[in-house]
């Protein structure tokens, strides 16, 4: 990960006070570090601000101390930012766990914009900005446990849209999954956290049937508040929670959840959809209304 042979770099280490060797490995490399702390934080959000603060790149990224980037990862990422349109590049992830390489990270930005809004897919480790954006729309929320890079990316889109986006083919990072890992443990928490998000949105734009959905099928936190930036892309937040509620019921359907999925499909506006989305939609409900679950499962097992 040092020998990536870029120049002018600046490799940040924040670490909250690990009681293992890590102490000894940064003060190994510290020749090789812009900056490097050990102490305690509040909580991971807190850590990576602390870090971003002191950036003073044009370009940035994090990665936790699970991961790792891939030989020429700086390289393939800066050559696109060469254009000053661009605000946003990602790349993919591939992941991986004990037993080898598992699947690869594929295409995010979907069309229309309030589809990539809604569909709360955030590549993170393979997701560079520009400095000046989190200039722009501030620090990640320190509130949050699992969710902060969703909610700035989210921020990001209301505010920037996705013209700036553009998504690259080279695998830019290698994501570890194990057992003890934070994604692999918190699944319930981070459905609580992107419930919070999407239920103080729906508050902010008065969308009752939204937030009496939530209310019914999650826990969400109803004193968080997200803050929505000033909207310079003209994104339709209305239409985003639209897609959110299809995301949320294929979700429960996959889950075989069949009253939960039922409950989003009532609340879904079929005319806010793009074409392929009210497809989706009719083949969604139709088999969650009509097919038996046995019968959904035998297909699943044949496909």
């Amino acid at each position: 990960m040092l020998d990536q042979g870029y120049p002018n770099l600046e490799y940040m280490i924040i670490d909250g006070g690990s009681k293992d060797e890590s102490g000894e490995i940064i003060k190994k490399y510290q020749n090789k570090l812009a900056y490097w702390v050990i102490e305690k934080d509040k909580g991971q959000a807190h850590a990576i601000n602390k870090g971003l603060q002191r950036a003073t790149g044009d370009i940035i990224c994090w990665i936790n101390s699970d991961d790792y980037l891939n030989n020429g990862a700086l390289q393939a990422v800066a050559g696109n930012f060469s254009d000053p349109a661009i605000n946003c590049v990602i790349g993919k992830i591939q992941y991986f766990n004990e037993k080898g390489m598992q699947q690869r990270s594929g295409s995010v930005v979907r069309y229309p914009a309030e589809k990539t809004l809604g569909s709360g897919i955030v590549p993170q480790p393979a997701m560079y900005f520009r400095k000046s954006c989190y200039d722009t729309i501030g620090h990640l929320d320190e509130q949050l446990y699992m969710s902060f890079d969703a909610a700035w990316y989210m921020q990001y889109l209301i505010y920037y849209g996705i013209n700036g986006i553009t998504e690259i083919p080279e695998t830019l990072v290698y994501f570890r999954f194990h057992d003890s890992s934070k994604t692999m443990n918190n699944s319930r928490l981070y459905e609580k956290e992107r419930s919070s998000i999407c239920y103080s949105i729906a508050a902010q734009l008065n969308l009752q049937p939204l937030m009496q959905l939530l209310e019914a099928t999650t826990e969400p936190d109803k004193s968080y508040h997200f803050h929505i930036p000033e909207n310079r892309s003209g994104i339709s937040l209305e239409k985003a929670m639209n897609y959110f509620v299809l995301l949320l019921a294929n979700e429960y359907y996959a889950a075989s959840d069949h009253k939960k999925a039922a409950a989003c499909f009532r609340v879904v506006d079929k005319e806010l959809l793009d074409p392929a989305s009210r497809q989706l939609y009719s083949r969604l409900n139709f088999r969650n209304t009509y097919v038996p679950p046995g019968i959904i499962k035998l297909l699943r097992r044949r496909n």
